[in-house]
This record gives structure tokens, sequence and C-alpha cells, in this order.
């Protein structure tokens, strides 16, 4: 109510896309690009990737949805859904994780390499994107000794640049650390439920920095709307809050 947000602050979404002609999204993202390219012979066995995953481009068209999920959040246009929470904000799509079908799951998954999203993460700081949501993570318990720490390089490059970082705290249930939400400079978000508490699936630890609904949040789909859980979905509130604090502040 005291801000209406500001077109000239960009939000990136980190992430597996965007459907840029949603009801909801249409006329809300910037051109963004397509930062995937993973090669089949680099898979573990049980996975298959579905549809573009060879060709980076200038279309970072969702093909599993998480994305666009995280956009309607943060810019939906109010159509049947509440208006996005970055107000007047564009967000900027960055596509770097591709769909996969995973053997031991039932829905497609989202999924990239570490080199993808970095690069997704630096382009989008080079186009101008002041807030940057990440709603992806990797476990520090599936490092391996001697393995440096992902994303420190991309993140402190941000940090200079005077970008907010928003990120998933993760889905584990326990105090497992998640990269790069437990990062300095990072704002690491959990996810409550309608009743204000944790979610069960929540991570903890003392560097996840607060919590938003993560839990039923209904927003935009592949086809139509959808209802989500997780903390990918809760990370976007944050960002939405950080657009608003930032065009607040330039006034």
């Amino acid at each position: 109510e005291l801000e209406p947000g500001d077109p000239t602050v960009i939000v990136a979404i980190i992430d597996s896309g965007v459907v840029f002609d949603h009801v909801e999204l249409r006329g809300r993202c910037r051109a963004g690009a397509d930062l995937v390219d993973l090669p089949e012979d680099d898979l573990s066995r049980g996975v298959k990737l579905i549809g573009d995953h060879a060709r980076r481009d200038r279309t970072p068209i969702d093909e599993q949805g998480h994305g666009t999920g995280c956009a309607g959040i943060i810019a939906a246009r109010g159509v049947s859904l509440r208006p996005g929470v970055a107000g007047l904000a564009p967000v900027l799509p960055m596509r770097a994780l591709a769909a996969a079908k995973v053997a031991d799951r039932a829905k497609p998954t989202a999924l990239g390499t570490l080199s993808d999203i970095d690069l997704a993460v630096k382009l989008a700081v080079d186009l101008g994107a002041r807030v940057l949501n990440l709603s992806f993570g990797t476990p520090e318990s599936a490092l391996r000794e001697g393995d440096p720490m992902p994303h420190v390089e991309v993140i402190e490059y941000a940090l200079a640049h005077g970008c907010i970082l928003v990120a998933a705290s993760g889905n584990s249930g326990d105090r497992v650390r998640y990269l790069p939400a437990c990062l300095p400079g990072v704002i690491a978000v959990g996810a409550i439920g309608v009743d204000g508490k944790p979610a069960p699936f929540t991570t903890r630890g003392d560097h996840v920095a607060l919590c938003a609904p993560g839990m039923e949040i209904r927003t935009a789909g592949l086809d139509g709307l959808v209802a989500q859980n997780g903390t990918s979905f809760a990370a976007p509130f944050v960002t939405g809050a950080a657009a608003l604090l930032v065009a607040h502040a330039a006034r």
C-alpha cells in the first residue's frame, strides 16, 4: 500500500524459465536468456531430460513449472491471482535448470549444472538485475572432501554490484545447510504454513534469516494455476518485498 514498485527495479529469477504467454505474466517479463547446456552423457542413470537442454539461446521457456511458479508470486498481473508482491517491478527469467524425469519421482523435476547456474547469475547482474531470486540449492552434505564451495565467486560478484540475493533454505526438514542459501550476504528463507509455524519440510539453521508462506501457495503453472509447497515458493515473497524496499528507498 505504501509502495507500488518501480519498473526500473529488475528482479531476476534464476530457475527453470518462465511461461511468457501465461495470462498472469503477459507483459511482466523481460527477454532473459536460456543458459542450460546439459549433455545427456553426463547424467546419472535414472535421469532423463525433457525438452530443450543442450542449446543456449534467448528464449528461457519453462518446461517444468518451477520458475513460472516463482514468477507468479513476484509479478502476477492479478487476473486470477493476487497481484505479484513486487508490484510494477519486471522479472528477468534466466533459465539455468532443465526439466527432467527422475526414476523415483512421479512429476518432472528441475536440475542444472553449477556452471550454468553461475553463468545465469552473472549475466543477470550484468543485465541490470537489482534483486535475484535463487530457489535452488546444493546440500553441503553432497560435497566431497576437497570440493570447492559452489557459487561463492558469483555470489561475491553480485554483492559487489549492489544486488540483493534471496535463496530458498531447502526442504530437508533438518539442519543441513544448502548453497547458496548459507553463503555470506545471501538472505536464506524458510517456509511457514497457514498456522504461522515452520513447515515440516523447511530446512532450519542459524543462517536462515526469516520465513515466508511456503505451503499451498496458489500461483502460475505451466497450464493455468497450481498450488505449490516448498521453500522455493517462500523465497519469492521475500524477493518481491526486497524489490519494493529498493524502490521505496530510491524515492
